[in-house]
């Protein structure tokens, strides 16, 4: 059998896809695990408008009711998709109670009394271009503008993503010299960034679910939204979500807490069903 994740877009990489196909004729049954409640069609489909979702695994780890109705109304055969938790958000609040936190502050410079604002970029501009009606780019300046208005004088961090343009993001930030801005890159690990931050902004990335998760402060920040809101949180009213440029002060926004967001994962669930699927192969039925 066959495990793979479902992360790659067309136009950017095809291996999974091309996976599913070769295993297909070749019996081998296969599992797709989403890492996201996002992109649904774009993960199984091709470049060409003849190709929505024209690559299929044999099962598909749609996480939980949320991403299995999303899946459905957007075209998935029902048989193909098993709601099995997402492993990674289910080991987040173990993982945070075995780090140091007021050690980890001190290593970043972080004051006790200090509160902390943390900006999460994903390369939108590189993915999507402006189709979303925003880039990272873009959605920092507001943010950077919303805190400076509000004279917020506590440490800010920023995120950076691998394919970011760092000196774009320096120049943004040179703008707003009244403003305390520090740039992580992979000095410390995305856990670590949550554990000191005490509010999380960003757009779509799944840092936001995690801090959600970990029982943070979070907001999603698509000022000039155009399409289907991609934040699963923000879809479901769990956070609150600024979709226009108006200025607002993000630290007063209606912050949710409490509200459970099924994440879990079913492990004995899980093996039990890889054991069945590789014992009868051609059998997606069993996926019920």
């Amino acid at each position: 059998m066959i495990i793979t994740s479902a992360a790659s877009l067309p136009g950017f990489d095809m291996s999974e896809k091309h996976l599913w196909i070769q295993a297909k004729r070749r019996g081998i049954p296969t599992m797709a695990m989403l890492d996201q409640w996002q992109n649904y069609t774009e993960r199984f489909s091709g470049e060409g408008a003849d190709e929505r979702l024209a690559y299929m695994p044999d099962w598909i780890n749609c996480l939980n009711e949320t991403g299995r109705t999303a899946m459905l109304n957007e075209g998935f055969e029902a048989r193909r998709l098993v709601m099995m938790g997402h492993p990674y958000l289910s080991s987040l609040k173990s993982d945070l109670a075995t780090l140091d936190v007021t050690s980890l502050r001190i290593s970043q410079r972080i004051e006790a009394s200090e509160q902390v604002a943390l900006f999460v970029s994903e390369p939108i501009r590189e993915h999507y271009g402006l189709k979303r009606g925003y880039d990272q780019y873009q959605v920092l300046d507001y943010f950077l503008t919303s805190l400076a208005g509000v004279h917020f004088r506590q440490k800010i961090i920023i995120k950076l993503h691998p394919k970011d343009n760092r000196t774009s993001f320096v120049s943004i930030s040179n703008k707003f010299p009244s403003l305390r801005v520090q740039f992580i890159y992979d000095e410390i690990s995305p856990l670590e960034c949550l554990a000191i931050s005490d509010y999380i902004f960003g757009m779509s990335s799944l840092m936001l679910v995690e801090a959600y998760v970990l029982g943070k402060r979070v907001a999603s920040l698509q000022p000039g939204l155009l399409a289907c809101d991609p934040m699963v949180l923000s879809r479901c009213q769990l956070i609150p979500s600024i979709t226009n440029f108006d200025q607002k002060d993000l630290l007063k926004l209606e912050f949710r807490a409490g509200t459970p967001f099924e994440v879990e994962f079913r492990s004995k669930k899980f093996i039990e069903f890889i054991l069945r699927g590789m014992s009868s192969p051609h059998s997606i039925e069993q996926a019920k």
